[in-house]
C-alpha cells in the first residue's frame, strides 16, 4: 500500500564491534578479530557478529556476546551460532549453541541443547585461539 501506515521510514545498516564477556566480572582477553554488523528495519535489527580470540582468562558468570548497536526489546528470540572452537564446553549432554536475547539488554545470552532441553547457563572457555560467529533477529 501507498499508506503512511505501510511507509518504511526506518531503515538503517552499518557496523558494530562484538565482545565475548562474562555477566558478573570480566575476563581479560586478547582479540585477533571483532567484526560485527546490522541490518535494522524498522523494530528489527539482524546482527552478525565474529569474534576471535587468542588468549581469554578470569572473569566471573555466564559468557555473553556483548555491545550489540541496540537494546533488545524482548526476551527469547534466538539465533544461530554457525560455528565455534572446540574450546567452548559445553554441560554434560548438551552439544548445540545458539544465542537467545533478554529483554532490555545489550548483550546475547549463549544457550546449549541437547537430551531434549536447553540450559542458558554452563557454557565455558577452556582453550585459547577461539571463535564464535553467528546471527540473530531480535525486536529492538
Amino acid at each position: 500500500g501507498t499508506g503512511a501506515a505501510n511507509k518504511l521510514d526506518d531503515y538503517e545498516e552499518g557496523t558494530w564491534t562484538p565482545s565475548l564477556t562474562r555477566r558478573s566480572v570480566d575476563p581479560s582477553i586478547t582479540y585477533t578479530l571483532q567484526n560485527g554488523t546490522y541490518v535494522k528495519i524498522g523494530d528489527l535489527v539482524t546482527v552478525s557478529f565474529d569474534v576471535r580470540f587468542s588468549a581469554i582468562s578470569g572473569g566471573t558468570g555466564d559468557f555473553v556476546i556483548a555491545s550489540l548497536p541496540f537494546l533488545c526489546l524482548n526476551s527469547a528470540a534466538s539465533g544461530a551460532v554457525t560455528e565455534h572452537t572446540s574450546g567452548f564446553q559445553y554441560p554434560a549432554g548438551k552439544t548445540a549453541l545458539t544465542t537467545e536475547s533478554r529483554a532490555g539488554a545489550d548483550w546475547l545470552s549463549f544457550l546449549t541443547s541437547g537430551d531434549s532441553t536447553s540450559s542458558s547457563a554452563g557454557v565455558n572457555i577452556t582453550n585459547h585461539n577461539g571463535y564464535v560467529i553467528g546471527s540473530i533477529t531480535y525486536k529492538a
